[in-house]
């Protein structure tokens, strides 16, 4: 029997096929994120706001109101709300916090701290002559140098939230984010320091980063904001600093954050989400079409997972750090390229399966791919992660059906365009 549009379309509609949409995720499929000891965050709809979550809880992040699906991190700053810092000249720093800016003709003051758009902030005041005779670097460094143990090789992304409140950058060479690497001995061994132009927009929007592979003899990571000063150079700037975190890893991922009043280094655990396929009225046959985004690309994270709970038999679609979209099955067959997406760009993409091993893959706007020898018999979907927790997503879905039959490429192509 040939199905039509019409009644495709209506099935698209039907409830038991949407596990995902803008602000919801159905409860049949329930997300399972361990975290005990620290809050995790979001981007509120407004754009610049972020929101903290506890465990167990979806995240909707931005105004798309997409599910965040992150896997584990752990934020290595111990207190990123800027707790214990008291306001004067040059006042007490936030606990654990190293700031310079005092002598050398620079004073540091600590002018306030409060909270704008979700964030902890602390405001910084730097001002004065640099009387030191050559290039000076004022620290803000929510760690000392020798806190956070790397090794070499590892990749380590130094993060915070910043924005000028008060004077200008007139004088300054630059502002950085800086993520470094310390030998044993606490000398730095190396460093990528990414320019930052903090300016007077919502402290929310502001978020800068900069990451480093750990070289040989490296045994600290360190991150810090960093201000340079030309000789005989005369500054006055506050700056807001908010939510610094330090995560052993290619690329930032949201906020983590110890609970209040409890600083130490706190880890977010991944989020997982997964139903059987026969709570969705699959028993063989089915299409799967994704949308959303993912922010960032780096090794190969998985979009969805049919599985029957292992990583052997089963049906992945990854994307890799190329953005190429593939389909793996069973294991890890490379079954077809799909086409290429690129970070930060929405984008959907659909499966559809006969359940005797053969079926087609469409990236949107580009061309239908056909499947053989496929695994069959699977029983599990998965969001973004394999069976055992692997290959994390990083990512944001926007849309998430799954229908009980296999689609034509022609019925996937007009399904596809008609998410938004």
């Amino acid at each position: 029997m040939t199905m039509t549009m019409a009644p495709m379309l209506g099935m698209l509609g039907e409830a038991g096929t949407r596990l995902v949409s803008p602000s919801v995720l159905r409860d049949f499929a329930p997300l399972q994120r361990a975290q005990v000891t620290a809050n995790t965050s979001s981007l509120g709809a407004d754009g610049m706001s972020w929101l903290e979550y506890g465990a167990d809880v979806p995240r909707f992040s931005g105004s798309a109101r997409r599910l965040l699906i992150e896997g584990q991190r752990t934020n290595g700053i111990r207190n990123p709300r800027a707790q214990g810092a008291a306001i004067g000249s040059p006042g007490t720093a936030p606990t654990h916090w190293v700031i310079s800016g005092t002598g050398s003709g620079i004073t540091r003051q600590i002018m306030d701290t409060g909270t704008e758009n979700g964030l902890a902030w602390i405001d910084l005041r730097f001002s004065g002559t640099n009387s030191a005779g050559s290039t000076l670097q004022l620290s803000i460094s929510p760690e000392a140098g020798t806190a956070n143990a790397a090794s070499p090789g590892e990749t380590w992304t130094s993060s915070s939230f910043v924005r000028l409140v008060g004077g200008s950058l007139t004088g300054l060479t630059s502002v950085a984010q800086v993520m470094r690497a310390r030998d044993a001995g606490g000398v730095s061994i190396g460093v990528e320091s990414i320019a930052m132009v903090p300016t007077g927009a919502s402290l929310g929007s502001q978020r800068w980063h900069a990451t480093l592979t750990m070289p040989a003899l490296a045994a600290f990571a360190h991150s810090e904001v960093l201000l340079t000063i030309p000789a005989a150079g005369t500054i006055d700037v506050t700056l807001r600093v908010a939510c610094p975190q330090q995560e052993l890893a290619p690329f930032v991922s949201s906020p983590i954050l110890p609970l209040v009043g409890s600083p130490g280094a706190s880890t977010r655990g991944m989020d997982l989400v997964s139903t059987p396929l026969a709570s969705l009225g699959v028993a063989g046959p089915c299409t799967v079409l994704w949308a959303g985004q993912i922010p960032a690309l780096s090794g190969e994270a998985y979009l969805f997972h049919l599985d029957d709970g292992g990583n052997t038999n089963r049906i992945a679609m990854p994307v890799q750090a190329s953005g190429a979209v593939r389909v793996r099955s069973p294991g890890t067959t490379l079954k077809a390229n799909a086409g290429t997406i690129t970070a930060g760009v929405p984008f959907a993409v659909g499966l559809s399966v006969d359940g005797t091993g053969s079926g087609s893959v469409l990236l949107r706007g580009d061309s239908i791919q056909p499947l053989v020898a496929l695994s069959t018999d699977l029983t599990t979907l998965r969001l973004g992660s394999s069976a055992t927790g692997t290959n994390n997503l990083f990512g944001e879905i926007r849309h998430l059906r799954v229908l009980p039959f296999a689609m034509t490429g022609s019925q996937m192509e007009a399904a596809l365009t008609a998410l938004d």
